[in-house]
């Protein structure tokens, strides 16, 4: 997600480098100077209390893990990231790390009812998922696949079997290859495909789910894939992004009412999740680096926030990207709120550079400890993040956070310091009523493949076996301390 939103800004802060810093640029600096740009506070984590018996949550607080179907079930071949794995790009290089492709993963497909012990042995109460669209419809949009359906029905069984609530994510970026061939998200006509699918899986269990999200991450699906050459299709176009975004929204609003609509519809939540990315100025008496981060800001989290608060946004810089969003219904048709937040950067704009793909630097707070990805462990992100999202006056749920840390030292400290954030921001009054780890076990991680581990159990890829990871335990002791 953040490489895709610096390949973004670099191609609306340096490939039109005037038509950024002059329209208007008077204006642009003026309010730039008084801008609220959202900011956190850092914290003296030596005189916060983080041991797990102190952290204090409702007994009717849910405790969750997520995954989501492509990264780890293994085994589809029928979806567009499967071919995405397997072309190259213009350059001759692989769309994903060291030329690795998704294949068997962690192989959850067969070993699902051994994933769901292990969620069970940690105290887990709550299991979101995604469904493998591609999977249940790999031919086209007038068929669905019995065998795909029937798995997710004993799936779910065994979830329900271990007390564990399930949680159905819809959309969770990978479509059926057939989908992409017919443009995909590009084309609003082509919504009626996912509502299709969307209520066929609802009609078969919404007796057994009661909370639904209809797309994972709006902005990483728009910005990933076409601000950028991240994920499928891989064509960079701020003004299609912008399109994408929009059409994105509308099929939202357009499976919520579909699925409310149904029976048992009244009985379910169906809510919005949203990547928070916490962008802050690298220089905060720098007005190039404040003016980069409300225009980063603008991109990365109100292209999605807004529109569910006021039903519309317009975005627009000539040559640059055109988006104009207007649907008052998405004010109506969410439930409540799902925050997924990793990470904060501090952006710079580097006009001395003489690489132009280096005038817009990403980068680390020296405060913030290393991890395996290219950001750092910063929690205190999380309440920035909170106090956005309470502005929708939604239930909110924190549907992701999680460390790549595979040896392990920092993970324990990552699971304290964030899961003591919300206990905090439960005691302020904010209506927080559940977390969910991403992830249960290593997993594909999309464009890094197999080499950035996120899970809470270490995968031997070659032998499959999980193996609790050092720190842990420490979620372990939060749940028991607490139910």
């Amino acid at each position: 997600m953040t490489r895709g939103i610096l390949k973004f800004f670099t191609l609306v802060f340096v490939t039109n480098p005037l038509r950024f810093l002059f329209f208007p640029a008077l204006l642009l600096l003026v309010a730039c100077a008084h801008q609220n740009i959202p900011s956190s506070k850092p914290r003296n984590w030596n005189e916060v209390d983080t041991k797990p018996e102190h952290l204090n949550f409702p007994k009717t607080f849910i405790w969750g893990v997520a995954a989501s179907a492509y990264q780890t079930e293994g085994g589809d071949s029928s979806s567009d990231w499967y071919v995405w794995e397997r072309t190259l790009k213009e350059n001759g290089s692989s769309h994903v790390a060291n030329s690795q492709v998704c294949g068997n993963s962690a192989e959850h497909w067969n070993r699902f009812k051994e994933d769901i012990e292990l969620a069970s042995q940690m105290r887990i109460t709550s299991f979101r998922i995604s469904l493998s669209w591609s999977r249940i419809q790999p031919l086209g949009p007038d068929s669905f696949d019995e065998t795909a359906l029937r798995h997710y029905d004993t799936v779910l069984a065994e979830m329900k079997a271990h007390n564990i609530e399930p949680v159905i994510c819809l959309h969770h970026f990978v479509i059926p290859q057939w989908f992409a061939n017919a443009g995909a998200w590009e084309k609003k006509e082509n919504i009626r495909f996912f509502v299709t699918f969307a209520k066929k899986a609802f009609a078969r269990y919404n007796s057994k789910v009661k909370f639904w999200f209809p797309f994972n991450e709006p902005n990483v699906n728009s910005l990933a894939a076409y601000a950028s050459d991240l994920y499928p299709p891989g064509h960079p176009n701020p003004e299609l992004a912008g399109t994408v975004m929009c059409n994105i929204l509308d099929a939202h609003v357009a499976v919520y009412k579909a699925l409310k609509n149904m029976q048992g519809g009244t009985e379910v939540q169906i809510g919005m999740m949203h990547n928070y990315s916490l962008l802050e100025p690298w220089n905060r008496h720098n007005l190039l680096d404040r003016v980069l981060v409300m225009y980063g800001n603008l991109l990365s989290n109100e292209t999605v926030l807004r529109p569910f608060r006021t039903g519309k946004i317009t975005l627009h810089i000539p040559g640059v990207i055109s988006m104009k969003y207007n649907n008052p219904e998405i004010t109506h048709c969410y439930d409540f709120v799902g925050i997924n937040y990793y990470n904060r950067y501090g952006l710079h704009l580097n006009l001395s550079a003489k690489d132009r793909n280096k005038k817009v630097e990403m980068n680390r707070f020296p405060s913030d400890s290393a991890t395996d990805m290219d950001y750092g462990l910063y929690p205190e992100g999380l309440e920035v993040a909170i106090k956005e999202f309470a502005r929708l006056k939604k239930a909110i749920y924190i549907t992701e956070i999680g460390i790549a840390d595979d040896a392990g030292p920092k993970r324990a400290l990552h699971i304290l310091r964030s899961y003591y954030i919300i206990s905090n921001a439960i005691k302020e009054g904010y209506d927080i009523r559940g977390v969910y780890y991403w992830s249960l076990t290593d997993n594909f991680e999309w464009t890094f493949g197999f080499d950035k581990r996120f899970g809470l159990y270490h995968i031997d890829y070659k032998t499959q076996r999980r193996t609790l990871k050092p720190g842990a335990e420490e979620l372990i002791k939060i749940i028991r301390a607490n139910k």
